[in-house]
């Protein structure tokens, strides 16, 4: 071996090392991009889901509500009559029917999911209702199911942690 080649040595040697560290770090970036991707990919088939299901839940609600109508049967609403099917309420066993805002269920799971893993300093905002129909429906709605567990907060924002 020459004197040439046995300088060159070691500077291949920390290539090949570099070389490999960089194929490693690619593989394990395209294996969470590909995680990433199939968990995108399951939260547009749940939010597809839930917005067929806010749609089923809010035509039936409308149907009966028809159905009761045709009946002479009008719920009184807020101490005045729901005056047509299209009101879409329904009083039954004590309990109203109203049909959802699809638009309020997905702010207010936002706001859940948001509070609970990127701002857990914000969590007290997930339990407040708001005034209108559609912010007290989806309250109540949301608030048969548990709320996300804030642990994972630290791998969304890891300098957040160290904040007063």
């Amino acid at each position: 071996m020459t004197a040439g080649e046995r300088d060159t040595a070691p500077q291949i040697r920390a290539e090949r090392k570099h070389a490999d560290a960089s194929a490693k770090r690619a593989d394990e970036l395209a294996a969470s991009h590909d995680g990433l991707a199939a968990a995108a990919e399951g939260a547009q088939a749940a939010l597809l889901a839930l917005v067929d299901a806010v749609r089923d839940h809010n035509g039936l609600v409308h149907q009966h509500a028809g159905e009761m109508a045709a009946q002479g049967l009008t719920p009184i609403l807020d101490g005045h009559a729901s005056s047509s099917p299209r009101d879409g309420v329904v009083h039954l066993r004590g309990e109203w029917w109203r049909p959802y805002d699809l638009g309020e269920v997905l702010r207010r799971l936002h706001e859940r999911v948001y509070c609970t893993r990127v701002e857990p300093r914000n969590r007290h905002l997930i339990h407040r209702t708001g005034a209108t129909n559609a912010q007290v429906a989806a309250s109540a709605l949301l608030a048969k199911i548990p709320v996300p567990s804030p642990e994972p907060s630290a791998l969304l924002n890891p300098r957040k942690e160290n904040r007063p």
